[in-house]
């Protein structure tokens, strides 16, 4: 090789080292005074603790503003939440029911193709595609690359699924906990199945293998089993991604995205493997908890130091102001 380019090299491995440390450094301190800021009386009384998810009402004017959003951001986080909730509304309205199989299953027809859901889940599946319809997963060309293998953890019913198809995806792994969204998933990618592109994968990411109770949201994409909720569900698998990877022996992982209603972080710890071996791009949902999008950047700094961070949008949520996808690349 030629010795200016190893120079070259050298010197911005150097820089990405720095402008790391740099990152880790401006990070911790934000996060620190979003702390301080907490522990801080406000007019009404003291601000709660929000460790976990709560009510969107009775949490937003309580939560102080997390440092990690721009001032535009935070001036823009509600009427970004708007737009996707009017465009929600929109597909809901213009989607049609095709056809409901012998379980109670429902074929509707949206503008971004059919999909196959669970009864009475049109708002939920309308809420997702609105979600994507503002790309959240990609930034900067960070997103899905052609002939990619990509690692969709909670697929839902499959609205990130075939948006990386469309951009390009190799192989797509649909990672999905709750039976009824995997049942679903088969149905509406069949095809895709049958020729490779696909895999339905049925079981959650996390830190180990355990067995679990699924705990119900009130809609399918809010199934979790990071935190504990009224309604129980059935008992579901958790492997870990390294696990995952080697199972089904995949070559290589070039992107993961992940919106696992807040088991992200330690789905993060059963990745190590992968994100040390591979060096995937990251879109890691970071709105789930108050303290998840330093959590997320830190344990993947912890397992490769010289990926670059940066933050999506920001939404009003119940965990305050927050960015809703961290990106690492």
């Amino acid at each position: 090789m030629k010795p200016l380019l190893w120079i070259g090299r050298t010197i911005r491995l150097f820089l990405m080292g720095l402008g790391g440390a740099a990152v880790l450094f401006f990070c911790f301190a934000r996060s620190e005074l979003s702390a301080l800021l907490a522990a801080l009386p406000t007019a009404a009384g003291a601000v709660p603790a929000m460790s976990g998810p709560k009510p969107l009402k009775s949490a937003i004017s309580a939560a102080p503003v997390p440092m990690l959003c721009t001032g535009k951001q935070v001036k823009d986080a509600r009427s970004y939440q708007s737009g996707e909730d009017q465009r929600a509304a929109e597909i809901a309205r213009t989607s049609t029911l095709v056809e409901k199989d012998a379980d109670g299953r429902e074929l509707w027809n949206t503008l971004d193709g059919h999909f196959w859901i669970l009864p009475n889940e049109l708002p939920s599946l309308a809420d997702v595609l609105a979600e994507e319809d503002n790309h959240v997963y990609e930034e900067n060309g960070e997103g899905v690359h052609r002939g990619d293998v990509v690692l969709d953890g909670g697929a839902h019913y499959g609205v990130y699924v075939r948006h990386a198809l469309s951009l390009g995806a190799k192989v797509v792994v649909a990672i999905e906990i709750a039976p009824g969204n995997v049942a679903c998933l088969r149905k509406t990618f069949a095809e895709e199945v049958r020729a490779g592109r696909v895999i339905v994968y049925p079981k959650g990411i996390w830190s180990r293998d355990e067995e679990v109770v699924l705990q119900m949201g009130r809609t399918s994409a809010g199934n979790t089993v990071a935190t504990e909720r009224k309604d129980q569900g059935p008992k579901v698998s958790l492997t870990t991604i390294d696990k995952l990877v080697a199972e089904l022996r995949l070559p290589r992982v070039d992107f993961i995205k992940m919106d696992i209603e807040g088991a992200e972080p330690k789905a993060v710890v059963g990745a190590t493997e992968t994100i040390r071996k591979f060096r995937p791009r990251l879109a890691l949902s970071a709105y789930h908890f108050r303290n998840d999008p330093m959590d997320l950047l830190v344990g993947v700094r912890n397992i490769v130091p010289t990926y670059w961070v940066s933050f999506g949008p920001c939404k009003e949520l119940w965990t305050g102001i927050v960015p809703v996808v961290i990106f690492l690349h």
